[in-house]
């Protein structure tokens, strides 16, 4: 995973003196947390498992997760995207997500990123900060022809995308005539 850039690490937030009062099952826990790269909020006291990142082009794998092929269409009212049955068989691939913890991925347009989050199984009620959310993995989504629909929203309240901040890639939609509206 990409390194995101809120918080502090968990391993540079708890201390020595932390760790010999907490008991076995507690430091365990603690090193899991700093092995899965978890960072804390120490303003709120809160673990942040789906931090902001940026990446660049040489930082994505060369292959992507989802081809442009599979993008049936992206519904702007609701936030949704239909993808084609082979993308069913990757998201049930996805490893289950430890520790609240997403899976990142980044929406390039012309082979640009532009837009960067994670995603996530169903709507967990921890840490996300202000990135994109892509909700994957429940079969109520697949429909009789095999199509998904999946929803992407963004930050702490899944809020629907904002057509200015994402205007590179409502464009790229647009321009391919995938995009729709209810």
């Amino acid at each position: 995973p990409i390194e995101f850039n809120e918080g502090i690490h968990a391993k540079d937030f708890f201390t020595r003196d932390f760790i010999k009062e907490k008991n076995e099952s507690s430091i365990s826990n603690i090193n899991r947390l700093i092995r899965k790269n978890v960072r804390i909020d120490t303003i709120n006291k809160e673990f942040i498992y789906c931090g902001d990142f940026k990446a660049t082009k040489e930082q994505l794998e060369e292959k992507p997760f989802i081809e442009d092929s599979e993008i049936i269409e992206f519904n702007k009212t609701n936030s949704a995207f239909k993808f084609s049955e082979t993308v069913k068989n990757k998201f049930d691939k996805i490893k289950s997500y430890d520790d609240k913890i997403g899976v990142q991925f980044a929406v390039c347009v012309n082979e640009k990123p532009v837009m960067f989050g994670y995603f996530i199984k169903g709507f967990m009620s921890s840490y996300y900060s202000e990135n994109y959310l892509i909700q994957i993995g429940h079969k109520k989504q697949y429909n009789k022809k095999g199509n998904i629909r999946s929803y992407i929203g963004f930050g702490r309240r899944f809020q629907l995308l904002d057509t200015i901040k994402e205007k590179e890639f409502i464009l790229a939609l647009k321009n391919t005539n995938r995009l729709v509206q209810d």
